[in-house]
């Protein structure tokens, strides 16, 4: 399979629910203990630090909506949805705005990237149906649609702008421990395919 082919599946892949074990939380999965300290933190590395912004930004981004959906689905069963909807607000040490600003602006993004997935998933079912039967053993898929690698850059640039959204609305110092605090607990959970993505 050529670099070029394996790059752009990859790219595909990355526009289905990336990481999607860490951005979902389970219905039966019990309760986390609340931990004292920033438990889920692990020490940065260098692979850590080499994740695009987009992916790191998104993969949080969506962990936050999803949080929050589930703190509604709790609530709505007369449960106390808090352990969800609080966990970044206790976990990352934000005030009451810069929480209310992250789950405003998480929200937002979600909402605008899942109107681009929508568009690209439009796009592979119309190059699948063009493809017609399943791939023969052996034989190379055909390349994905063109307009994919321009979805995947609006894409990025969607989640790059409510990144530096939240950057304006918690200022440089905070914004920068956020930061921190999205690479040490967020990036470890993210698995990207061999080949990496650029």
């Amino acid at each position: 399979m050529s670099k070029r082919l394996r790059r752009s599946l990859l790219s595909i892949l990355l526009w289905l629910p990336a990481a999607a074990a860490f951005a979902s939380v389970s219905p039966a999965a019990p309760a986390p203990p609340p931990p004292a300290a920033p438990a889920i933190a692990a020490p940065p590395t260098e692979a850590m630090d080499r994740l695009p912004d987009p992916v790191v930004y998104g993969q949080m981004f969506r962990h936050v909506v999803a949080l929050g959906r589930k703190a509604e689905a709790a609530e709505q069963k007369g449960e106390d949805g808090s352990r969800f909807r609080l966990l970044y607000r206790q976990k990352a040490a934000l005030d009451d705005d810069q929480d209310r600003r992250l789950q405003q602006i998480a929200g937002d993004c979600m909402a605008q990237v899942e109107q681009q997935d929508k568009k690209a998933r439009q796009l592979i079912a119309a190059a699948r149906a063009q493809t017609g039967a399943k791939l023969l053993p052996g034989q190379a898929p055909p390349a994905p649609p063109a307009e994919l690698k321009g979805l995947q850059a609006e894409r990025d640039a969607l989640i790059l702008a409510a990144r530096d959204r939240l950057h304006a609305a918690f200022g440089e110092d905070e914004f920068q421990r956020f930061d921190q605090f999205v690479r040490r607990t967020i990036a470890p959970h993210i698995r990207l395919l061999k080949g990496g993505r650029e």
